[in-house]
């Protein structure tokens, strides 16, 4: 039996891509979902554009924050860090940090000898970030006052500030008629909620002021049961 030829094995292949394929797919339209118009419908073909608009859309995956800065996202993009499992946007001026920034610390001592004037107990630095953000402060500190320190013109206070703003102030002297006890306990508790500009890095401090020699002291130094500042960022839209 002699070989088929060039053009009657070209004629089985069509048979054969006839019964495997019967037509054309039909041009369906793409469809809408979400904020996409160019979504492929279910049998229908798939267009480059598409692809190129929900990679946009996808949470990206880098190993440090000097990865995910070396990618030109557009804005609205969103990417984790998998070394902290961080999740950021991107912004006009940079990536944002979504995953709300915590810091804590226990308050410092003062001892009443010491305690003239006024004296930062504890400070937290607010890293800057290039969105707009929420800072919400809480501080209770757990302070030894004196009956002889009895207020008038300068009466010992606690602070709360950020940025050097005063946002909350309580009074730590006795009040009138206090049993002339050497020392007695007073609880602090004191917070603050603070809007931050974008690109802003602010202080929190939280301050003892007195002119009154050994009027206060704080009490239970290193415990942060008795003493402590927390603050937590969270991101916030426009």
């Amino acid at each position: 039996m002699a070989s088929p030829t060039v053009t009657e094995l070209a004629a089985r292949i069509d048979a054969l891509e006839a019964k495997l394929s019967p037509g054309p797919l039909v041009l369906t339209p793409p469809i809408t979902i979400g904020s996409l118009s160019n979504v492929p419908a279910p049998g229908g073909q798939l267009a480059a554009q598409w692809a190129q608009d929900v990679t946009g859309y996808v949470v990206h995956r880098f190993a440090n924050k000097a990865a995910l800065n070396a990618w030109a996202a557009p804005t609205g993009a969103f990417a984790v860090q998998t070394d902290n499992g961080i999740l950021w946007r991107r912004v006009a001026t940079g990536w944002s940090q979504q995953t709300p920034w915590y810091g804590t610390g226990t308050l410092a001592g003062v001892a009443g000898g010491d305690a003239v004037g006024s004296v930062n107990i504890n400070t937290l630095t607010i890293p800057a970030d290039p969105g707009l953000r929420s800072a919400h402060i809480t501080s209770f500190t757990r302070f030894e006052v004196t009956a002889a320190d009895t207020g008038g013109a300068s009466p010992a206070s606690l602070q709360l500030k950020m940025g050097g703003v005063l946002y909350e102030q309580a009074d730590l002297s006795p009040e009138p008629g206090f049993p002339s006890t050497p020392w007695y306990f007073r609880n602090i508790a004191m917070s603050a909620n603070v809007d931050l500009g974008a690109g802003v890095s602010a202080l929190v401090s939280v301050v003892h002021l007195t002119q009154i020699p050994f009027g206060s002291q704080i009490s239970g130094v290193g415990n942060p049961a008795y003493n402590r500042l927390s603050v937590v960022v969270t991101p916030r839209g426009q």
